[in-house]
Order: structure tokens, then sequence, then C-alpha cells
């Protein structure tokens, strides 16, 4: 069994793929600096959805660097369902809350 790029929850031959939970972090990393001390410190954070399991490790990534960086907040976390319609409905949204 070889896994392309979505790691699973059970055993696998091999796994050949991103390291979605490396690529969460750098994203974070990116987030804060971007924002910089004089932003609201709140994100939105909009997923694929959360069954699957390099969201899920990406989302982990994510939560690593927030939990150093207290300031900042994750105020929502809306699904996509992978749909690009979808992800700016949601985005707005967030946005004008």
């Amino acid at each position: 069994v070889i896994l392309v790029d979505n790691p699973a929850n059970f055993p696998a031959d091999a796994f050949v793929g991103s390291d979605w939970d490396k690529l969460g972090q750098l994203e974070a990393e990116a987030a804060i600096k971007g924002c910089g001390e004089n932003s609201s410190k709140k994100i939105g954070l909009v997923q694929g959805d959360q069954a699957n399991s390099s969201s899920l490790y990406q989302y982990a990534g994510i939560m690593k660097v927030l939990e150093k960086h207290s300031d900042f907040q994750v105020v929502a976390k809306p699904d996509s369902n992978w749909d690009a319609t979808t992800s700016r409905n949601v985005t707005t949204t967030m946005l004008q809350q």
C-alpha cells in the first residue's frame, strides 16, 4: 500500500507526499509575521473539511505555532468542502462578522 499526498490512519508500506504538519507550521508563522503587532490578532481558518487527513495534519501544525503565540486567537474555522465558491462565501462571512 502506497499513500500519495494524503496520509491515513492505517499502516501503509510507504507515504509519498507533503509534510502537512510542517506546511501548517509554515503557514501559521507567515500569517503571524504578516499580521504584525498592530493587527487584531484574530485568525479565521478555512479548511477543506474536517475528515481529510491532510487537513487534520495541517491544522495540527497551525495550532502548534499558535499555541506559542497566545496573543493570536482562532475566531472561526469553517469548512469549504473544497469548493472555491463556498470558500469565498465563508471568508466573506468571517470578515463581515
